[in-house]
């Protein structure tokens, strides 16, 4: 219809005009008809002085079709309840679809035309402080839930400080789920927060990003964000948080079977650690250059790295990390010295205050990959306690060592097609994952 109306005009202008931030298509009339913007005018003048503000507070944020209520609250300095019934107000009269709990969904067109109002009504002040706002909520809540779900690591304490902690955050309720229904926001606030300045908040949300990509595998959401947090980090001259993004960078090259780019950033992690004087930076910086470099084949530099890591986490007398270490180091070496690492690893994860069954999980299927033909029923005893656990990633890679191990054809292409399966399910959203590049990404020491 558009172009209909318009014959003399060139696509590329009639699509510059729709993406015009001081029209855009809510300015747009076809056929006589009122403008998006003219019928939008009148359902906003309907809204009650709160629902205006609520619905400025819409556009100030930067569009995603779904966005927490209390996101809204913090822009606007009041308790979320208060916008209970205003919810229902813009439910009511059509601005936003169906509402679910305490999340709204809010098609572009109103969003652009929420902007352009609120770019009308507000000040500068107040919108950049509203957006402020709600980089805090969100800063806050990414912080809240990753110390609720990250062991109690000294490096956790450094970066994240637990004054930044807010018991009363929706994130701290299931700080897994809040992570995961915030994942698209938090990206995007990434951005937003560096475009204004608030180098700060985004090395926090860069760090908060790390469970994410533990738990769920989203490389290119870490890589994204962090490709700013390695800017803030330098603007502030802080080498050790720059050292901690470097090699969490590494871990996430090396899941999309990036190996040298993985090698390459730990590697220049592990400088910036040496420079500042800490030895678990560089220890985490051996142990993931380490990984990738058993990863893209090149076992005597893995088992080099990975010795040393060993080395340096025997200094530190903390169990869980030399249990790691162990784990790690396993991987390159023959099987008699594997074997020895892994049973001592195994013992520590069983015997923590609270077993960790991902990393008892993890250490079963090196067990099975080092017995070779005899190591069915570490592999299967493996499987179980990942299908316990629901660790669905695990599970595809122990599926993959049993296809290898068996030697009828038929039972191998049904745990291959299993793992395929499960694969889809969990990386749904990452184009780069296959059965191919599948490999263990345990926490880093």
């Amino acid at each position: 219809m558009l172009i209909a109306e318009s014959p003399d005009m060139r696509l590329a202008e009639l699509l510059d005009e729709l993406k015009d931030p001081a029209t855009g298509i809510t300015r747009v009339t076809v056929g006589g008809e009122p403008s998006l913007g003219t019928v939008f005018d009148a359902g906003y003048r309907r809204l009650s002085r709160l629902g205006q503000r609520c619905y400025r507070a819409m556009g100030l944020h930067l569009y995603v079709d779904d966005l927490p209520v209390a996101v809204l609250a913090a822009a606007m300095g009041i308790p979320e309840a208060e916008l209970r019934p205003v919810v229902r107000e813009l439910r009511d009269t059509r601005t936003i679809d169906q509402p679910r709990a305490s999340r709204l969904t809010v098609h572009k067109l109103v969003h652009e035309h929420a902007r352009l109002v609120a770019d009308t009504v507000d000040d500068a002040v107040h919108r950049l402080a509203a957006t402020r706002s709600m980089i805090g909520w969100c800063t806050t809540g990414a912080v809240t839930a990753v110390t609720g779900l990250l062991p109690p690591r000294s490096w956790r304490a450094d970066f994240l400080p637990e004054s930044v902690v807010d018991a009363a955050h929706p994130a701290s309720v299931d700080p897994g789920a809040w992570l995961r229904a915030e994942r698209v926001n938090l990206r995007a606030v990434v951005t937003v927060a560096f475009e204004l300045g608030g180098l700060e908040p985004v090395l926090r949300l860069c760090i908060s990003q790390w469970w994410l990509f533990l738990a769920e595998k989203y490389a290119d959401d870490l890589l994204a964000t962090h490709a700013l947090g390695l800017r803030a980090a330098d603007h502030l001259h802080d080498d050790r948080m720059k050292a901690l993004l470097l090699v969490q960078q590494g871990f996430a090259y090396r899941s999309l079977g990036r190996f040298c780019d993985a090698v390459d950033s730990c590697t220049a992690a592990m400088r910036l650690a040496e420079a500042v004087g800490s030895v678990e930076l560089v220890a985490t910086r051996l142990e993931g250059a380490g990984l990738a470099a058993f990863d893209g084949g090149d076992l005597t530099q893995a088992a080099l790295w990975l010795r040393r890591n060993l080395e340096l986490a025997e200094t530190t007398c903390d169990p869980r990390r030399i249990a790691l270490a162990c784990l790690h180091g396993a991987k390159p070496e023959p099987s008699e010295q594997a074997l020895v690492l892994l049973e001592r690893a195994y013992e520590v994860f069983r015997s923590l205050p609270v077993p960790e069954s991902q990393n008892l999980a993890k250490v079963l299927l090196w067990q099975g990959r080092k017995l070779g033909a005899e190591g069915g029923p570490r592999l299967r005893e493996a499987l179980a306690l990942a299908t316990e656990h629901r660790h669905q990633a695990d599970r595809a890679e122990i599926l993959e060592a049993l296809a290898q191990l068996d030697a009828d054809r038929d039972v191998a292409v049904e745990l291959y097609r299993e793992a395929l399966t499960i694969l889809d399910d969990v990386a749904e959203d990452i184009e780069h994952l296959g059965l191919d590049v599948v490999s263990e990404i345990e926490e880093p020491a």
